[in-house]
């Protein structure tokens, strides 16, 4: 896996006719417990993540993901559970924090930059 072992952003995959509206709602749901809309958030910019490495760990090829991302800011105090399916833990940080960790992936560093 691309990015294993490090802290990383919440995200996922666009599906084949999936709308990028439906994607955002599903990927919040699945990443954050929370079904939320794109509309409601900034837009942050674009994004490229390059690894030598892919899903199946068997160094033929790459990884390239084109990432949209969008600053999720919630304006209240929420609990939120995350479901464990994809991920064992998941960590709040403070930017000042996770810019200052070692385990905390480049590219999610990037986006407080």
């Amino acid at each position: 896996n691309p990015a294993k072992a490090f802290w990383f952003m919440p995200g996922g995959r666009i599906f084949k006719n999936e709308s990028l509206d439906q994607a955002f709602r599903r990927i919040t749901l699945d990443e954050l417990g929370l079904e939320l809309g794109r509309g409601d958030f900034g837009f942050l910019g674009i994004y490229e993540h390059f690894y030598d490495n892919n899903f199946t760990d068997n160094g033929e090829f790459g990884t390239h993901y084109v990432v949209l991302a969008h600053e999720i800011c919630l304006g209240r105090e929420i609990v939120l559970d995350p479901p464990k399916v994809q991920h064992k833990q998941y960590q709040w940080l403070a930017p000042e924090v996770l810019l200052s960790r070692d385990d905390v992936h480049p590219y999610s560093k990037a986006y407080f930059l």
